[in-house]
């Protein structure tokens, strides 16, 4: 199903609810730039279970304020670059219960999403991901921020992840640790000094010694689970 109403500009509304997706292994580009789509009714029991690649699915949006995905079985997705990059009107995104074991690229996936205000993505657990860059660069009002099952592997990079996220006022990442980072320069780039960041150990002395040093940052409101 790779771009298979990509580019559809005009179209303001997609029904594929009598899809059926059982044998579906790629949706990367499906839906890009659908920029005026207000609404995609998806199948009751989205059957996704094949499905290893879905980036850039819903790039560019300019008109889609919510989207429920929860019910999607992600559980052999491995590349979701840039799922969601430039949906400038998304409010309000849910996709908290996705299986993100098997993913290994994550870069620029909500990179962009202008009108995002908080993302709860506390059931994501990320133990193969190698590109966590830009994942939520340019997210300017974006102020709540929960990732607390986000672990980093060694040598991943997570380069300009939170970078611009200038609103951006709690934000938990309790089980990363960027000591072991393959690249990991403007994580926090623009990101308010007075954030509230909820982490470990290992990870506040990281922030406060490497991170805050290096990149000319004051990073203080740091709270750590252990």
């Amino acid at each position: 199903m790779n771009s298979m109403f990509s580019t559809c500009r005009a179209l303001t509304s997609i029904d594929i609810s009598n899809f059926n997706m059982e044998n579906v292994t790629t949706m990367s580009y499906m839906f890009a730039s659908g920029s005026k789509l207000e609404t995609i009714k998806f199948p009751e029991n989205m059957n996704t279970s094949k499905v290893t690649e879905i980036s850039e699915i819903f790039h560019n949006f300019q008109s889609l304020t919510n989207l429920d995905l929860n019910n999607w079985n992600t559980e052999n997705i491995v590349d979701m670059t840039s799922a969601f990059l430039n949906c400038t009107a998304l409010t309000n995104i849910n996709v908290n219960h996705w299986d993100t074991r098997k993913v290994t690229e994550m870069q620029s996936i909500f990179r962009g999403c202008t009108k995002l205000t908080s993302i709860d993505l506390s059931g994501w657990e990320t133990p193969n991901v190698d590109t966590f860059n830009a994942i939520f660069e340019g997210c300017t009002e974006l102020k709540v921020v929960n990732c607390k099952e986000f672990s980093i592997k060694e040598g991943a990079n997570v380069s300009a992840m939170f970078h611009e996220c200038r609103n951006i006022t709690d934000l938990n990442i309790s089980k990363m640790d960027l000591s072991y980072a393959g690249s990991w320069r403007y994580t926090f780039l623009n990101v308010p000094n007075n954030v509230k960041i909820t982490t470990n150990k290992n990870m506040k002395t990281w922030i406060e010694t490497v991170y805050n040093p290096n990149e000319g940052t004051n990073f203080t409101n740091i709270e750590t689970i252990d």
